[in-house]
């Protein structure tokens, strides 16, 4: 008698006694594979291969279904996630527009969060440098274009001489214009404007102009 692979189709011959002690289980002998035996036999050799399955997967072959895997597949991403956006820090995923809305969200729900959005070309300066008395007073208002609330910035101020040149500069930190104000905003909501008041002391050099700027 004779038996084909439903893998393979390689045609191989049996006896009586083989198939009564395999119980009609046979192992292909060009791919290994095991199947029935019963459902292919026949008594000659044979060419026809139009009807033969190109795959059986036998009952102890199929891997059971986990009910939870789908669901441990979710958890195992959302923590790989939110791992990331904690290592990295100020890494770039967390300062994405796109990503970060679903960073919040997953983040709400893990507990964790994200670094403060920063991003000085969104965060728009008005501001006129003017004298007051025997020093310079620097009115500057800050606007907030992001979508997202943002960390306060470092604003350099650069005084200039008459013929343009730069003859000194100074960087203002959060914690000198902004420290009574950060204690019950700490950071200047989306939308937001926030006007402060900056003095610096006068200068020896005639000051014949000025510009500002937000640093990193």
């Amino acid at each position: 008698m004779f038996t084909r692979c439903p893998n393979c189709r390689q045609q191989q011959s049996l006896t009586v006694d083989q198939l009564r002690l395999s119980g009609a289980i046979v192992s292909c002998r060009q791919c290994s594979i095991k199947f029935d035996a019963l459902e292919l036999l026949s008594e000659t050799a044979t060419e026809d291969t139009g009807n033969i399955p190109q795959t059986v997967v036998l009952p102890w072959e199929q891997q059971p279904r986990n009910p939870y895997w789908l669901l441990g597949t979710v958890i195992g991403i959302v923590l790989l996630l939110a791992q990331i956006v904690y290592f990295e820090g100020n890494a770039a995923i967390a300062q994405n527009v796109r990503l970060r809305p679903r960073l919040e969200s997953i983040c709400q729900h893990l507990g964790c969060r994200l670094p403060d959005y920063k991003n000085p070309d969104e965060l728009i300066l008005k501001g006129a440098l003017m004298p007051s008395n025997d020093h310079y007073a620097f009115m500057v208002a800050i606007n907030n274009q992001a979508a997202f609330a943002q960390a306060y910035p470092n604003i350099k101020l650069t005084l200039l001489g008459y013929n343009g040149s730069p003859f000194t500069h100074r960087i203002f930190y959060p914690q000198e214009y902004a420290a009574e104000i950060m204690q019950t905003s700490p950071l200047i909501n989306a939308g937001a404007t926030l006007t402060v008041q900056l003095d610096i002391a006068a200068t020896k050099n005639h000051m014949g102009g000025y510009t500002f700027d937000t640093l990193n």
